[in-house]
């Protein structure tokens, strides 16, 4: 088929030939060169390159120039979660140094309280499972429950600092939970 539409071109600009073998669009235009597809044909040169109409290396570019966009954004994309990665790892040392914090100062409060009262360990981890057992499941964490708002009597998280449904203030249960 493009041997027969190469002959069609046969004496036509290279944007012509180029504009009817790509069915119109055409790409770029490089002036005036003469297509001569019969003397290619032949001079035995490979059929599907055509060197004077430069559709391969108009191609060739576009593809490039694609590749190249598409190594772009990947490069971005990989800036951009590398960022992403530093500013996570920070938060979590942050967080880990809060931990670390709270886990000092309980230590230090239960030796106060252990060296000052005649409360035991024991006293101490079954406080902890009652606490812990007070939202259905023993799993080592304070769990959220639904309280009653105390303004309009409405359900709500535990974990909130107002109502859901009107607004007001809650109170929380836990004092150390946020």
């Amino acid at each position: 088929m493009l041997p027969g539409l190469l002959r069609d071109c046969e004496g036509q600009r290279g944007w012509e030939c180029r504009r009817r073998l790509l069915g119109g669009g055409g790409w770029k235009f490089q002036g005036i060169q003469q297509v001569s597809a019969l003397t290619r044909l032949r001079t035995g040169a490979d059929s599907l390159t055509y060197p004077a109409i430069g559709l391969e290396s108009d191609i060739t570019m576009l593809w490039e120039s694609y590749q190249q966009t598409r190594i772009n954004a990947a490069e971005r994309a990989a800036e951009n979660a590398d960022t992403k990665a530093d500013r996570q790892a920070q938060a979590v040392a942050g967080l880990q140094r809060q931990v670390d914090r709270v886990s000092l100062a309980c230590q230090a409060l239960w030796e106060i309280l252990r060296e000052r009262t005649d409360i035991t360990e024991e006293d101490l981890e079954s406080k902890m499972l009652e606490i812990d057992g007070r939202d259905g499941m023993t799993d080592g964490k304070v769990g959220v429950q639904a309280i009653d708002c105390p303004a309009c009597g409405r359900k709500t998280s535990s974990r909130r600092s107002s109502c859901v449904m009107c607004g007001a203030p809650m109170k929380s249960s836990h004092i150390f939970c946020g």
